[in-house]
């Protein structure tokens, strides 16, 4: 919260995206019960008893149930790879349905997005998109940036422009 606030982020408005994301893709941990230990996280969990430790289930947002035709984790280990297509809550199987039964929503496929344009200081006006073969611009009315650790501060950064000459977000952006 403390960070939310320091970047100036209205904080009712945060949380309650938080809890309608956290709702619809599940938290195991948090709205789907914890992940089972495996044989080492069960003998940490024994030594960290001895010390006085106190433990609790990791939160992720990995399911341990199976939610609306989306299989639960396979424990194959592979997660810093992402899920597999067709796999727990892969973007085929989770986000692609939904937003495909959206009328204002268009998927373009085998294209980067290069830049965020802003009609203002707080208002995204656009994309400057390139699909390999061209560089075209669209107009948008809501952008939701979910790049990664590596792309979200590179495609922000990437994002200067008159109105802002250092990019998009704060010094903080690209940093920690």
């Amino acid at each position: 919260d403390k960070v939310l606030n320091s970047w100036g982020l209205p904080l009712a408005a945060v949380k309650k995206v938080e809890k309608d994301v956290t709702s619809f893709i599940r938290i195991a941990g948090v709205n789907q019960p914890p992940h089972s230990l495996n044989a080492g996280s069960r003998q940490l969990l024994v030594g960290a008893k001895k010390l006085g430790w106190r433990s609790e289930p990791s939160k992720v947002a990995i399911l341990s149930r199976p939610v609306n035709g989306r299989p639960p984790c396979n424990h194959c280990g592979q997660c810093v790879f992402g899920c597999l297509p067709k796999d727990k809550s892969s973007a085929d199987n989770t986000w692609y349905p939904r937003l495909l039964k959206m009328k204002n929503v268009r998927i373009i496929k085998n294209a980067q997005v290069k830049k965020i344009l802003l009609l203002d200081r707080e208002t995204v006006s656009g994309l400057l998109i390139d699909d390999g073969a061209q560089s075209y611009e669209i107009e948008v009315k809501a952008v939701v940036v979910a790049a990664g650790v590596m792309e979200t501060p590179y495609l922000l950064k990437n994002s200067s422009q008159a109105l802002a000459p250092q990019g998009l977000g704060n010094e903080f952006v690209g940093k920690y």
